[in-house]
């Protein structure tokens, strides 16, 4: 979320110092989809199951979709 007021100060320096604008689409940047490749990541603080904190989870989804497996 960005505030108006840093929206229209962007576009004042832009047209003060004669640059271009580029818009990119973050809401599509990092999908939900499955992954090519296989990636292990560490259990997160608070998440950390008891007796079991050497674990490692295996996403099936990106990190956005939130899904993982053990």
């Amino acid at each position: 979320m960005v505030k108006f007021s840093f929206i229209k100060l962007l576009l004042a320096i832009v047209v003060i110092r004669d640059l271009d604008i580029y818009q990119v689409d973050f809401k599509s940047a990092f999908t939900i989809d499955d992954l090519e490749e296989v990636i292990f990541i560490e259990q997160h603080d608070g998440q950390v199951l008891e007796g079991q904190e050497k674990l490692v989870w295996k996403l099936q989804k990106s990190l956005y979709g939130g899904k993982t497996m053990k």
